[in-house]
């Protein structure tokens, strides 16, 4: 792609890159193959609950988890473990239903918080009326003070009251650090990301906060001064963990990407993942291959109001529409097919009508999909998360090993096959 100024980024220009990049999704990732079969099962209510695909959806719910696994790291080269840290940006247009899977990453975080403020209960279990302040573990908007104070084991995590006989008690109960951010650019602009600040000497110039998001991530430490000047537990503290989770549109993040706008170095933004995926809307078909309890489809009366948004006044209660004689005898308490005839909703979502009779006369029913009424998938959601958080409560800074498998993949090894 040419060198082109920010505003030279048309509409048509984001839509052609986008669908770029959506090719490369379709050919690389086949969910069902990619995934445990334990986790496609988790994931599939989450895809069709939210109309997001499966990618977008896999890779949001793996920006969170390193904000659920209390300072875990893992064993990637010899010497020092790697904490576990996760940057995840969706990338879609507007009204296409981003901010349901930040909606999830909340999910994730609220259920962390729910276990964080049981667990300081207990620990003042002994002290009656004792109330400790957990501090939610989600931000939405911040300053980079504020961001990377609590990216540092000193964050003061619970307020026990302080000035009494709790004072032993830890200030950081929880080794990891979350941020949900539905459109991104906050966050973005402060890294140097976005905007139109000026540039430095060869045309880059690393902001402050991207230096230190760098060595964060590298280590799950800093070395920029936060309101804590030093370690208040040890000479050196322990790594904190990360999650940032949000999502932006194409326009600014493919202008980003191109550095059409922002001063930032490449050392900042290989850090990032941005995933892109086909989205559904709520009433689309369910996928053929989806297995529920209810009908896949539900048949609701057309109302005056629908029919005017709809543009189907032609059809309301008007079996003529379809060239059916009025005159015609029902069948079946219908007048015509009772698996009616198709129509299109106005944003090409696929519908049918059909003509129920009765002593009261002709009325219209059209068919949406059953997608909108599937049971409530947030209990199962927080149910799931919720062993994983009970499990690394128990065990703080666990290091993991990788698999002979992923070591073996992390080196390139050709022709690998991964078991399930």
């Amino acid at each position: 792609m040419p060198r082109i100024a920010a505003d030279e980024l048309t509409e048509s220009r984001v839509a052609a890159l986008m669908e770029q990049a959506q090719a490369a999704v379709d050919a690389g990732w086949v969910p069902s193959e990619h995934l445990p079969a334990n986790i496609f099962k988790f994931l599939e209510p989450l895809t069709i609950a939210s109309g997001q695909g499966f990618y977008t959806t896999t890779m949001m719910i793996l920006g969170a988890l390193p904000a659920l696994c209390n300072g875990a790291t893992i064993q990637l080269w010899p010497g020092r473990p790697t904490p576990l840290m996760a940057i995840v940006l969706q990338v879609a247009a507007a009204q296409k239903g981003k901010s349901r899977l930040t909606a999830l990453v909340e999910e994730a975080f609220d259920s962390c918080d729910d276990y964080l403020v049981q667990k300081a209960k207990e620990m003042v279990a002994d002290y009656p009326g004792a109330s400790p302040v957990v501090k939610t573990l989600s931000l939405q908007s911040f300053t980079f003070t504020e961001f990377f104070h609590r990216c540092s084991s000193e964050w003061q995590q619970v307020d026990w009251n302080t000035g009494d006989e709790r004072n032993g008690l830890p200030h950081r109960i929880w080794l990891s650090s979350g941020f949900c951010l539905d459109e991104a650019y906050e966050f973005l602009e402060g890294l140097g990301m976005m905007g139109t600040s000026q540039k430095g000497e060869g045309g880059k110039t690393a902001s402050l906060n991207a230096s230190s998001l760098n060595r964060l991530i590298q280590a799950g430490s800093h070395k920029r001064g936060t309101r804590t000047g030093t370690s208040s537990t040890t000479s050196r503290p322990p790594p904190v963990n990360l999650s940032v989770c949000g999502n932006l549109h194409p326009s600014k993040a493919i202008s980003m990407e191109r550095q059409l706008q922002g001063n930032h170095v490449a050392a900042c933004k290989e850090r990032f993942i941005f995933c892109c995926d086909r989205s559904t809307p709520r009433h689309a078909e369910l996928p053929a291959d989806y297995i529920s309890g209810d009908s896949a489809w539900t048949w609701l009366p057309l109302t005056p109001q629908q029919a005017v948004i709809f543009d189907w006044e032609a059809h309301l209660n008007r079996p003529a529409a379809f060239s059916l004689p009025e005159d015609q005898a029902p069948c079946n308490g219908y007048i015509g097919a009772p698996e009616g005839y198709p129509l299109k909703l106005p944003d090409g979502v696929l519908s049918r009508v059909r003509f129920p009779c009765s002593e009261h006369g002709v009325t219209t029913e059209w068919r949406i999909s059953a997608r909108w009424c599937q049971p409530n998938h947030i209990p199962a959601f927080q149910q799931g998360l919720q062993r994983a958080i009970d499990f690394f409560g128990r065990k703080p800074q666990l290091i993991l090993p990788m698999t002979a498998g992923a070591q073996r993949l992390l080196l390139g090894e050709p022709n690998l096959v991964m078991s399930r």
